[in-house]
């Protein structure tokens, strides 16, 4: 505890050209300059396992309490109070790490308070605890995707409670990649600007047919914008399909709000209800 890194990613633990083992340890209180305040894992190393760990009030630019550059199992731990001067507050992915099981709470930075991903295909699944998470955009989750390729899984995770105070309180998704989100329970998360539950666009777009996202069985609840798109805001040149039952319930500004030249495939089998305003559950 209480370490500093300033030449060197983790402040508390530094990984390279290793294959290692955290199991139910505490990190916490440590800073550094660069990456990974409690933990930095760099490319070079091999299966990394990360468990049952507490890694609490660490302090980094990049990743307060992780930044992920290599092939991790992240599973079971409590990853709280970490701060990010820049972007991915509790964890900072940019490898096909898997995070699994845990808690991600009360994590600060200015994109991805949770969690930020980096042009990588991460699977965060299986009953993460998102939550309480602030950032100025994606409260809970960033995820960046500027090379077409990469498709992160997002299922099955809880995601509440986060705060944007511009876009995107649960998550935001600025991409030029397909890929798909499912089974999460998105609710009660808050933005400033658009997009209380999630705030989607592309990177950028030269033309030709509009990047594709797809939300299967997700439940958006009393999500809340400033702006418009409690449940989800669609900005220009993507294409959002909204299969498999998904859920939009007391959601203000429209459950889904959709912006200039972009389209909504709706496969029916979505359930709207009571979302504000309440003539119109959504904004096409």
């Amino acid at each position: 505890a209480y370490n500093a890194a300033t030449d060197w990613d983790g402040g508390g633990v530094h990984i390279t050209n290793s294959s290692v083992l955290l199991d139910g340890n505490t990190i916490a209180h440590n800073t550094a300059e660069t990456n990974g305040g409690g933990v930095g894992i760099g490319t070079s190393s091999s299966l990394t396992v990360i468990q049952n760990d507490i890694i609490e009030s660490n302090t980094a630019g990049w990743g307060g309490g992780l930044h992920i550059s290599a092939a991790v199992e992240v599973e079971g731990n409590e990853i709280v109070s970490n701060q990010a001067t820049e972007n991915g507050g509790g964890i900072y992915i940019a490898s096909g790490a898997t995070i699994t099981d845990n808690l991600i709470d009360q994590n600060n930075s200015k994109s991805g308070g949770g969690i930020y991903i980096n042009n990588s295909s991460p699977e965060i699944s299986g009953n993460n605890r998102i939550t309480n998470n602030t950032a100025v955009s994606g409260g809970g989750i960033f995820i960046f995707l500027q090379y077409e390729g990469n498709a992160p899984v997002l299922e099955g995770n809880i995601i509440t409670g986060n705060t944007a105070s511009s876009d995107g309180g649960g998550m935001r998704i600025n991409s030029n990649c397909s890929f798909t989100v499912s089974n999460n329970t998105i609710e009660e998360n808050q933005a400033g600007g658009h997009g209380g539950g999630a705030c989607i666009s592309v990177v950028s777009h030269s033309g030709g047919d509009p990047y594709e996202i797809t939300f299967e069985g997700n439940t958006f609840t009393a999500n809340i914008s400033s702006g418009n798109g409690g449940g989800i805001y669609l900005l220009s040149n993507y294409k959002l399909f909204l299969n498999d039952g998904n859920s939009f319930t007391e959601n203000n500004k429209y459950a889904v709000f959709v912006g200039s030249y972009s389209e909504v495939i709706d496969d029916g089998s979505n359930d709207y209800a009571d979302n504000i305003p309440s003539k119109s559950n959504t904004s096409w």
